[in-house]
């Protein structure tokens, strides 16, 4: 279990919509991203891309997505897809860091995936 869990308060009735905090989004998203590392390592790229595509769509945010999803890319040859979801990586990244924890060194990884994906 990640230390950087922002969890609800015991006892509280209301339920988390997936993606409406991080905790949720990562209940939700994180088992899409196994399932979709497992596709991207059997060299089933698409099924990859849209597995990661639901666990975004359900809230997960977290480096390991954007890196899979950078990997992925970069194996299809799609460099500017690469730099786009490398950019919206590390914009979200940075709305979250110090909310759930520091993601300073990821956004710096991410930053220098960016400019190789970019040819910089």
């Amino acid at each position: 279990m990640c230390i950087f869990f922002k969890r609800k308060k015991p006892g509280d009735p209301r339920p988390a919509a997936a993606g409406s905090d991080w905790d949720s989004g990562f209940r939700a998203g994180y088992p899409l991203w196994q399932r979709g590392e497992e596709q991207r390592k059997a060299g089933r790229y698409e099924a990859a891309l849209a597995l990661y595509d639901q666990a975004r769509k359900n809230g997960y945010v977290s480096p390991a997505l954007y890196q899979s999803y950078a990997m992925t890319f970069r194996k299809l040859n799609r460099r500017d897809a690469e730099a786009a979801i490398l950019t919206e990586g590390i914009q979200r990244l940075r709305e979250l860091n110090g909310k759930i924890g520091s993601f300073d060194a990821d956004i710096r990884d991410l930053t220098e995936q960016l400019k190789r994906a970019s040819g910089a």
